[in-house]
């Protein structure tokens, strides 16, 4: 289990489809994105994922269950980056360390986790 990591981040990137087909891997790991909101980039959402591109990819489908997502993504110039992470229990940890950073508006439900040292 990771106490300390340096997370490898891929760069801020507009959300968009040609990003998310170019840019994401199909690895593990976790990922955030955030919105323009008052002339200023927000992270709005944390999470993880065994796959990292398709998630990345349903969100912007139609069928996105979180209706707060699912409106910042319409309504909103949205970014998105992601690094991956193997190990499920450290991924998991990252999740949580970024939940309780940057307190994420259109994350539900508080995931679990312990918090780590990581590079945000």
């Amino acid at each position: 289990m990771l106490v300390k990591a340096d997370l490898n981040w891929s760069q801020l990137l507009v959300y968009n489809e040609t990003n998310l087909s170019v840019h994401c891997t199909e690895n593990p790991g976790v990922y955030s994105i955030s919105a323009l909101i008052d002339q200023k980039v927000q992270v709005v959402y944390v999470s993880r994922a065994e796959n990292i591109g398709q998630r990345l990819r349903n969100h912007k489908r139609f069928f996105e269950p979180n209706s707060f997502l699912k409106n910042v993504l319409e309504e909103k110039e949205c970014y998105f980056r992601y690094c991956e992470v193997q190990n499920p229990i450290d991924r998991q940890n990252v999740e949580y360390t970024l939940f309780k950073y940057y307190r994420p508006s259109c994350n539900i439900i508080e995931p679990r986790g312990e918090l780590i040292d990581i590079n945000i």
